[in-house]
């Protein structure tokens, strides 16, 4: 089977897993989270509007902003550019891109610096940094100019000790699962 083919059938089956999954409390995840360095030393936190299975982080957003740090939320544009744009609050969020929430194309647009702290949203991830993404390829196409460390979020139950991937398919820095924190690879920004 051709690796696009497989990643494909992989989809669909956490796709149904995902929707068959009872409701779970990701409090623990992101305690690891919003205690690690990596979130107390960020000067950006680069979210997302968790979508229908996937860890709501906007219990972190709330925490940035308490925190006086800045917060960005991505947002699609037609020709399937993703940009992160500033948030002040999470009211300031309406449908977008497949209903999911983004901020206002009026709302400043951030670049990430060494210091940033992107969690990125997916199906499933693997003990390497891999994700199985939804197929339309935004973070792989932002990840290689972000500055900062990147991080997928999930159960310990649902991480993959492998998953196949493509030349384009890019690797996460940090995984959080409930259980702990894994450095999947090494960062060379400044102190992490």
């Amino acid at each position: 089977m051709l690796l696009a083919e497989e990643k494909k059938a992989l989809r669909a089956f956490y796709k149904k897993k995902r929707a068959s999954m009872p409701t779970r409390n990701p409090k623990t995840i992101l305690d690891h989270i919003v205690t690690s360095p990596l979130f107390l030393d960020a000067d950006i936190l680069f979210l997302y509007a968790a979508t229908t299975g996937e860890i709501d982080v906007f219990p972190l957003a709330q925490k940035a902003f308490e925190m006086g740090k800045l917060v960005a939320f991505p947002r699609v544009r037609d020709e399937g550019i993703m940009t992160f744009h500033e948030v002040e609050h999470l009211d300031k969020l309406s449908p977008g891109f497949h209903g999911i929430l983004e901020p206002s194309e009026r709302a400043p647009v951030l670049e990430g610096t060494a210091s940033s702290l992107m969690l990125v949203p997916a199906l499933t991830y693997d003990t390497q940094g891999y994700r199985l993404g939804y197929g339309g390829g935004y973070y792989d196409r932002y990840l290689p100019h972000f500055q900062g460390v990147s991080m997928g979020i999930l159960f310990r139950e649902d991480l993959m000790e492998e998953l196949p991937h493509e030349p384009h398919d890019m690797r996460l820095s940090y995984i959080a699962t409930d259980e702990k924190m894994i450095q999947t690879r090494k960062f060379y920004g400044t102190g992490f």
